[in-house]
C-alpha cells in the first residue's frame, strides 16, 4: 500500500509541475505576444524608406536623361541661394548637381556635421544656421519631422527634394 502511496504522491507532484510549466510558457507566449504588438515593424519602415529614396532617385534620372537640370526649379521660384539638409547619398547628389551652377549652395545641416567634409560649411540642426532662400530637405522619408523642426527657428522655405523632382 505504501508503494501505491507513494506513486500516486509523485504524479501528482508530476502533474503540478506540468501544470506550472504549461502555465509559464503561457504565459511568456502572451508576454510575447502583447510585446511585438507594440513594437513598431522596422522592416515595413525601412522599406518604405527605400522605396521613397528609389523613386525620388528613378525620376531624377528620367530628368537628367531628358536634359532637364534641377537647377530649373530653383530658378522658377526665385531661389538663388539654398541649404542642403541631410549630407547622405541624395544630398551629396544634390549638392554635386548644384554646384557648378548659378543656384549657391550656401551651407549643408547634418546631424552627423563633424562627420562630414564639403568645401562649405556643414551645420547641425541645433546651430544657429544662416539665412538663405530654401531649405532643401534630402532626407525625404523624414520630411515632416525634420521640417517642424527647422520650420521653428527658419523663417524661408522648407522643401522636399522628393517634391522638387516631380515637379519638373
Amino acid at each position: 500500500m505504501s508503494y501505491r502511496k507513494g506513486r500516486v504522491t509523485e504524479m501528482k507532484r508530476k502533474i503540478i509541475l506540468f501544470g506550472e510549466i504549461m502555465a509559464a510558457a503561457a504565459a511568456g507566449f502572451m508576454a510575447a505576444f502583447l510585446f511585438k504588438k507594440k513594437m513598431p515593424d522596422k522592416s515595413a519602415d525601412k522599406a518604405s524608406k527605400f522605396k521613397t529614396y528609389y523613386n525620388t532617385l528613378n525620376r531624377w534620372l528620367e530628368l537628367k536623361q531628358s536634359g532637364v537640370s534641377l537647377d530649373k526649379w530653383f530658378q522658377k521660384n526665385g531661389y538663388k541661394n539654398a541649404a542642403v539638409y541631410g549630407m547622405g547619398e541624395l544630398g551629396n547628389r544634390l549638392y554635386e548637381e548644384l554646384k557648378d551652377t548659378e543656384i549657391r549652395v550656401e551651407y549643408a545641416i547634418d546631424k552627423n556635421a563633424y562627420g562630414v567634409s564639403l568645401d562649405i560649411p556643414v551645420y547641425q540642426k541645433e546651430d544657429e544656421l544662416p539665412d538663405v532662400d530654401v531649405i532643401v530637405i534630402s532626407a525625404v522619408f523624414a520630411f515632416s519631422e525634420i521640417s517642424g523642426e527647422l520650420e521653428k527657428k527658419c523663417t524661408c522655405p522648407i522643401v522636399s527634394l522628393e517634391d522638387i523632382v516631380f515637379e519638373l
